[in-house]
C-alpha cells in the first residue's frame, strides 16, 4: 500500500514538473524519507569538474540531493535556481540504488555518473530511515534549477511531497465539498 501511495504520488509531482527532463520526488513514506529519481541530462552548456565521491545525501541548506549508488562526476555551468530547499544539514541515505545523480544548488553543479553520456536514461533511489522532512531540514515545494539555451537548454527539478496523509486528508475533505454542493444542488 505505501508503494501505491508513493507511486500515486510521485506521478502527481511529475505531472506538474513535465517540462524538466530529470525529476527527483522525495516523499514521506511511514517512517522514512524516499527519494525517486529518473530522466536524462543535457550536459552540452556544461564543463566536466571531475570525480565527487561523496555518498547519498540530503542537505537541505545548501541544496544537495544526491541519489544513487556509483561512482559520480559534477558538472557546472550557469546553472540557475535555488541555492536551498530547507535548513537541514548534510545527511548521508540508508540505503541507495540505481544511476548516481544529483544536483547541488548552491554550488550550481550537477552530478551525473562517471563517464555519463548526453540523454542516457538515469533512475535511482535513495531511504533514509526513521526521518522526516523536519529532521532533514526538507521544505515541502517544487525547485527547479536551469541551465543552457536552445539546443542545450535543460533542467533538474526536486518535488518534495509531505506525508502521503496529508493528502488522503485533503481529497476526503474536497470529496466532501463536492457531495455537499452536489445535494444542494439537487434540492434546489
Amino acid at each position: 500500500m505505501k508503494r501505491f501511495i508513493l507511486a500515486v504520488f510521485s506521478m502527481m509531482a511529475l505531472v506538474s514538473t513535465s517540462n524538466a527532463s530529470v525529476v527527483v520526488n522525495i516523499a514521506q513514506v511511514g517512517n522514512d524519507v524516499v527519494a525517486t529519481g529518473s530522466g536524462s541530462f543535457n550536459l552540452g552548456a556544461l564543463t566536466s569538474n571531475g570525480n565527487f565521491p561523496a555518498s547519498p545525501r540530503i542537505s537541505a541548506l545548501t541544496g544537495v540531493a544526491l541519489i544513487g549508488s556509483g561512482p559520480a562526476s559534477s558538472v557546472y555551468g550557469s546553472i540557475v535556481g535555488p541555492t536551498s530547499f530547507g535548513g537541514g544539514s548534510p545527511t548521508s541515505a540508508n540505503f541507495y540504488s540505481g544511476d548516481r545523480f544529483g544536483i547541488w544548488g548552491a554550488g550550481h553543479f550537477i552530478f551525473v555518473p562517471n563517464g555519463y553520456t548526453s540523454g542516457t536514461l538515469l533512475n535511482a533511489t535513495a531511504t533514509w530511515t526513521n526521518k522526516n522532512f523536519t529532521t532533514l531540514g526538507i521544505t515541502p515545494g517544487t525547485y527547479t534549477w536551469t541551465w543552457g539555451s536552445g539546443g542545450n537548454a535543460d533542467s533538474f527539478t526536486l518535488a518534495t511531497v509531505p506525508e502521503p496523509s496529508t493528502y488522503v486528508l485533503l481529497s476526503i475533505a474536497l470529496g466532501a465539498v463536492g457531495f455537499a454542493r452536489k445535494k444542494m444542488a439537487r434540492q434546489a
